[in-house]
């Protein structure tokens, strides 16, 4: 071949290879304006039946997936069609159910021979057949057939993600042998169509996913705001334009240093640098006035970008007002409980009314309280307690002409009808109205005036249906009364704790009448006995047999020991119970007294706890010392209490009583002297004081024990049943 006829080959080549240049991009540009993948592969198999191919088909395999899924092919015809899931591995339908099975078999089974589909030659696997009919070898793994059914070629090409597609091509319909220039078209295609392809379909992907966020963002309520580092809005989200505080076009392209309040405007910029900078998101609140009012804000900032967040802006007023709401709650309960043990623990000796008026004013601190009771009979209105007066008590003592404690004013008719009714009430505005003329008009003003005040309300304290006092608050001027519940549930606390005080009052003085009363019963029956026992001491004088004087004189000591009890109950503050140790001392006392103990050298030792007995048990328990210690006095020491003046041995008569661990009193009486007679049984004697003895220890529910070693001893248990 001469040089022009070279030249020429060469020119009628590159020119062919311009041409496949150019048919190869105007495809990968006709591909690439698809927006979903199966319009991409659809345009592919129609750019290929343009190119002079009878049949096509293009088919998918992601990692991950376990079969192809053909995108898009062609009928027995050529005619387009979409493709079906996992087609290939169907390999026993016979071929004439046209392409789609038909490359399934011969392209992955019957030319390579082997029972798994999905597996491509690679390239140097059968380059020699490449190279025999096109003269290089193929760029991507596949191959080419001819066979009595014509011509197919098959690529698959991987891409950087681990895709595979395969595109396939046969002339099966004209039997028309693809020549070089179509085969070199496709391998020049092939590359291009299947990275077309992966953007169509990373695109169709990322679209999906941005139509998703779109749906998540707009399902949220919140405002969001794209910011760069130094401000700048980038991009926002509202459902309502009422919710920003600038119209939206006004804000993207400008900073917030030109938009917000400079002060919140800095915390914004400081907030997102920290947000970049950090890497984790930060959270600040604030509040600003929009065109549906003045709200509360949650600003929420995340890193969404480079060198830009996401600023996701919650309104969080509604959520702070129940906040408020609960926290003022709380506080409400809190008040109210420790208002009611308050009320519970008050000395009796404290001032209810001040501690009313001092809890009230802790509730409405901008405010004047006043605390009354109110007469029914008079209907007159007496004040209790005033609080809220300040430095200018004098002032209103002055103008008042008395002190505001204890003043009194006549009720007005419509306020007394609503505190009857138990409603809070509006009080008339005009001072000199409200106190019954009591107050001029002139001094009224000048109250009102000095001490700023606004309006007054009052309710009432009721009791079985009947008002008998009331509380009153005079709110600051601009002051509102906004927790009216709380004070109505706390004005019927104080109600009640009046009721109860009144009722101890009551009940003190009732007792106080009560105790008067007992103590001239006891102080008259201790005159009634001694009566008695004066009249046994002026009978002793007429009584000529030493027998009756002694039977005289022990009922005189059994009197005397009776009365002393009464005594001694009309001296003590407590009406019910007996000293019993000094009441003891007392009886032994005047017992020694009487038999002239002492004289015989006779001692006495008392040892009892100090025990406080009722007269149920003092009564018996006394008569018994009585009878016993008499009995010692009388008949122990015959001879006297010291046998002889260098003798130790002295007389001594001793009284115990002990409470035991078993909730028992042991009383025991006892002497050294000579000694019970051993024939004798206390038991069944004839003697009254014994017989005394044994009554008084059945009378206490308890008995007696007599021990005759060193001495007498008499021991008498009872129970303790105060």
């Amino acid at each position: 071949m001469n040089a022009p006829d070279q030249l020429t080959q060469l020119r009628t080549g590159y020119e062919a290879e311009i041409e496949r240049m150019q048919k190869s991009l105007q495809f990968n540009h006709r591909i690439s304006r698809q927006k979903t993948l199966a319009d991409a592969a659809r345009t592919v198999v129609e750019g290929l039946r343009e190119l002079g191919f009878d049949r096509a088909g293009v088919w998918l395999k992601d990692a991950g997936m376990d079969s192809l899924c053909e995108l898009w092919g062609t009928d027995d015809n050529g005619v387009p069609s979409k493709g079906k899931d996992g087609i290939a591995q169907d390999v026993s339908v016979p071929p004439d159910h046209g392409y789609h099975i038909q490359i399934g078999k011969s392209v992955l089974m019957e030319k390579l021979g082997v029972e798994e589909p999905y597996v491509f030659l690679e390239k140097d696997q059968d380059e020699d057949r490449f190279e025999s009919i096109w003269g290089y070898p193929p760029p991507y793994p596949g191959f080419y057939r001819r066979d009595e059914r014509g011509d197919n070629i098959c690529f698959g090409v991987t891409t950087d993600n681990d895709r595979v597609i395969v595109i396939a091509v046969d002339n099966y319909v004209t039997k028309r042998p693809i020549d070089e220039a179509s085969a070199k078209l496709l391998s020049l295609v092939a590359g291009g169509i299947a990275q077309v392809l992966t953007n169509v379909a990373l695109r169709e992907s990322l679209e999906r996913s941005e139509v998703r966020s779109r749906a998540i963002l707009d399902a949220i309520p919140d405002l969001m705001f794209r910011l760069s580092r130094d401000g700048v809005y980038l991009d926002y989200k509202a459902d309502n334009e009422d919710e920003l505080y600038v119209p939206g076009k006004s804000l993207i392209g400008n900073n917030v240093r030109d938009i917000l309040p400079p002060e919140l405007a800095e915390l914004t910029v400081q907030r997102t640098q920290e947000t970049l900078d950090s890497g984790e998101p930060q959270i600040h609140e604030y509040q600003l006035s929009v065109p549906k009012g003045v709200r509360d804000y949650e600003a929420r900032l995340v890193v969404s970008g480079d060198d830009e967040v996401l600023a996701i802006v919650r309104d969080v007023t509604d959520q702070k007002l129940a906040w408020e709401k609960e926290k003022e709650y709380v506080h409400s309960l809190t008040f109210l409980q420790r208002t009611a043990m308050g009320f519970v623990e008050l000395p009796s000796e404290d001032d209810i009314y001040q501690f009313i008026g001092e809890k009230l004013k802790e509730l409405l601190p901008d405010s004047v309280v006043t605390i009354a009771t109110f007469d029914k009979a008079s209907r007159y209105f007496t004040v209790r307690a005033v609080l809220g007066l300040g430095k200018v008590v004098k002032t209103v003592t002055g103008l008042l002409g008395e002190s505001p404690v204890g003043i009194s004013v006549k009720a007005v008719d419509e306020v007394e009808r609503g505190l009857a009714d138990g409603k809070l009430v509006r009080l008339p505005d005009d001072f000199h109205l409200l106190s019954g003329g009591k107050v001029s008009d002139r001094a009224a003003r000048t109250i009102r005036r000095i001490l700023n005040l606004g309006p007054g309300y009052t309710m009432g304290f009721i009791r079985d249906g009947e008002l008998f006092g009331n509380a009153i608050c005079f709110l600051k001027k601009g002051v509102t009364l906004e927790n009216w519940d709380v004070v109505r549930i706390f004005v019927n606390q104080a109600s009640v704790a009046l009721q109860r005080r009144q009722a101890e009052e009551q009940i003190k003085a009732s007792l106080a009448e009560k105790e008067v009363l007992l103590k001239e019963i006891h102080h008259r029956v201790k005159n009634n006995l001694q009566i008695i026992s004066s009249l046994f001491n002026l009978q002793s004088d007429h009584v000529e047999s030493e027998q009756s004087l002694k039977t005289l004189r022990a009922s005189q000591s059994r009197i005397r020991s009776m009365a002393l009890i009464h005594e001694k109950l009309y001296q003590s503050e407590d009406l019910a119970r007996v000293d019993f140790a000094e009441y003891t001392r007392d009886l032994a006392n005047h017992l020694f007294r009487m038999y002239e103990a002492g004289a015989y050298g006779i001692s006495l030792e008392i040892n009892i706890d100090n025990v406080l007995l009722n007269i149920d048990k003092a009564i018996p328990c006394g008569l018994i010392i009585n009878e016993l210690v008499s009995n010692s006095l009388k008949y122990a020491f015959p001879t006297g209490g010291i046998r002889n003046k260098h003798s130790e041995h002295r007389g001594k008569i001793s009284i115990d009583l002990h409470r035991n661990n078993n909730s028992k009193f042991t009383l025991v009486v006892s002497d050294n002297g000579i000694g019970f007679p051993a024939d004798l049984n206390f038991r069944e004697t004839e003697s009254l004081g014994l017989q005394l003895v044994e009554t008084l220890t059945d009378q206490l529910e308890g008995y007696v024990e007599l021990d005759r070693e060193s001495g007498t001893t008499f021991r008498i248990t009872f129970e303790d049943t105060q």
